[in-house]
């Protein structure tokens, strides 16, 4: 991938290599803001409607435009990838469309193929699909007390955990510096939820 913004706000004029390194960046960083917008958006629904907070769609709707201004095409795939394997969990519910969730999950990555391209939108696919199967594996016990589905519940935690890692492979064999990005924003995602949970509540980390 290019240094598009960098490049058009013209940093690192004529240097390929640190133009390249510009690109690698603001795709790490348009993945991690897309991740930030997904997880408050989903919690947002997730929380019953006296729990939900105010801000979320605002910080949401942020964290999304600052990712398309740094990469459109990731911030783009990342969110239409996202929604894809999240309603990949629900294949029969109706949504407000009217539409299966299946349904829509499928046009999701076919709007995302046709706007990224074939490669870049499995990349973020695999990479969605993972970083779902990783989740479900650590949260297994905790969605089993609120009867939410999961994968690890349904099919073991091993083997669930296992599927992850093959579909990570199959990232960033896809687009390894999206592949790269993908995972380690999860990581960060992933510690900063824990941070915050602790920190609410008081606990030390």
């Amino acid at each position: 991938m290019s240094g598009g913004f960098f490049e058009t706000a013209g940093l690192f004029p004529g240097d390929a290599t640190i133009a390249s390194l510009a690109g690698l960046v603001q795709t790490f960083l348009a993945t991690l803001l897309t991740g930030v917008a997904v997880k408050i958006l989903d919690d947002f629904l997730d929380a019953a409607p006296e729990d939900r907070a105010a801000w979320a769609f605002p910080y949401g709707a942020a964290a999304l435009a600052v990712a398309g201004a740094l990469a459109p095409k990731v911030a783009t795939v990342m969110f239409l990838a996202s929604y894809a394997v999240g309603m990949f969990g629900l294949p029969r519910q109706r949504m407000p469309s009217g539409l299966p969730a299946w349904v829509e999950s499928c046009l999701a990555v076919g709007l995302a193929a046709l706007l990224a391209g074939g490669r870049l939108a499995g990349a973020a696919l695999a990479g969605m699909a993972a970083v779902q199967c990783w989740d479900d594996v650590m949260d297994w016990h905790e969605d089993g007390l609120v009867g939410q589905a999961n994968l690890a519940a349904r099919f073991g935690r091993v083997e669930t955990g296992v599927a992850g890692a093959a579909l990570a492979v199959a990232a960033l064999l896809g687009d390894f510096s999206l592949g790269v990005a993908v995972i380690a924003s999860a990581g960060l995602i992933w510690v900063g939820e824990r941070i915050i949970k602790r920190w609410r509540s008081g606990s030390r980390l």
